[in-house]
């Protein structure tokens, strides 16, 4: 696994062998349990997605959630296999954290967590794929209309993937503009406009190794850091406590969308209802739901709501994973200016899956206020 060495000291701009303590930049990735959160390090090979499968099904029997951070440390790889991890993770609503150097296809194997933490001591650095000996020697003849077809085919493949998991198909277009001989980092502003790292911090430069908050996972001690490795001495796991603020800001934002017009409301109401949500007492479609505010929009021109702040309250599960929304709004309802047809006060409330890429309501029911 030497090349995987001259790999990494490319990336980092290095002219000499791997350090001492780098010696996970030349192995084939390797996972392990390490106090609550789980260490991966290494290169992707062709066969690694099939090592992780197997890992979880040794440590994680079943297909359901499993509530733990996947920390992890890559010069990058074998790209399908990294793809496949990606979708492995999503399945499994794992979170990721890269907290070291996290290149190539790491970079998309990251996408795949719910949760995703790029810290200020880590690195993302993309770049384009290759095509083996080709982009060895991109001035050799070597490339065929079969091999163009293929990249332009890999390249959206890539940005579906990338827009599926919730993160800006920017970072392609990124990688898709530096040779497989270089490498683009991504900058902090970069990380967080992108979603590459979707978990809010108010820290200059993101988080820290020394501790990490991530949604949704408790609070727990992490096992101390291998004690050739330089980048962290333990890793920590804090609850975020920014669930509840996620869920009441998004029932503020379903409850005025009916104020705007219908461009306006449509782009609120994207993507926020599950598939099938209870409303006002019945399963329905969450595309149901969204035609019938569309319709709403149409027919009333005139739609003025006013949230009572002081009658806002939300409660979220111990995991932080379900929040419960209520409150109370007044309506003004009309065909035009001036001609109000009708006035009241309604109590909504809303239960919210938190956290996911984009959080859904799975239930909401309205009534008249008392």
């Amino acid at each position: 696994m030497k090349r995987w060495a001259a790999v990494a000291a490319a990336i980092l701009g290095l002219n000499t062998p791997a350090l001492a303590d780098d010696t996970w930049m030349e192995q084939v990735m390797t996972f392990s349990l390490d106090g609550d959160h789980i260490l991966a390090e290494g290169a992707f090979a062709p066969d690694t997605a099939e090592t992780f499968q197997a890992f979880l099904a040794q440590n994680a029997p079943g297909s359901g959630p499993w509530n733990k951070a996947l920390y992890i440390r890559s010069p990058g790889g074998a790209l399908g296999a990294a793809i496949s991890m990606g979708h492995m993770l999503r399945a499994r609503e794992m979170s990721v954290v890269a907290f070291d150097l996290c290149a190539s296809a790491c970079t998309y194997m990251l996408m795949g967590g719910v949760n995703r933490v790029v810290t200020r001591e880590a690195q993302y650095g993309v770049h384009q794929f290759s095509f083996g000996d080709a982009s060895a020697d991109p001035e050799k003849p070597f490339f065929t209309a079969k091999d163009i077809e293929s990249h332009q085919m890999m390249v959206g493949e890539l940005a579906d993937y990338a827009e599926t998991m919730g993160v800006d198909t920017h970072v392609v277009l990124l990688a898709s503009r530096t040779p497989p001989a270089n490498v683009t980092f991504l900058t902090r502003g970069q990380l967080v406009k992108y979603h590459v790292d979707n978990v809010p911090t108010d820290e200059d430069g993101g988080q820290s190794n020394g501790s990490v908050v991530i949604p949704g996972v408790t609070e727990t001690e992490m096992a101390a850091a291998p004690s050739d490795t330089s980048i962290f001495e333990s890793l920590k796991i804090k609850p975020h406590r920014l669930s509840s603020n996620i869920a009441l800001a998004m029932a503020r934002r379903l409850v005025m969308a009916e104020t705007q017009d219908l461009a306006g409301m449509e782009e609120s109401l994207a993507n926020s209802y599950a598939a099938n949500v209870e409303y006002n007492g019945r399963l329905v479609s969450g595309d149901s739901i969204v035609a019938e505010k569309r319709r709403m929009v149409k027919d009333w021109g005139v739609r003025n709501r006013s949230i009572d702040e002081d009658s806002l309250t939300v409660n979220c599960e111990e995991d932080d994973l379900w929040c419960t929304v209520s409150g109370d709004y007044d309506y003004e309802l009309g065909v035009a200016e001036g001609g109000f047809l009708s006035k009241n006060r309604w109590h909504f409330t809303m239960d919210i899956m938190v956290p996911l890429v984009l959080p859904r309501v799975m239930k909401e029911t309205l009534s008249e206020a008392e």
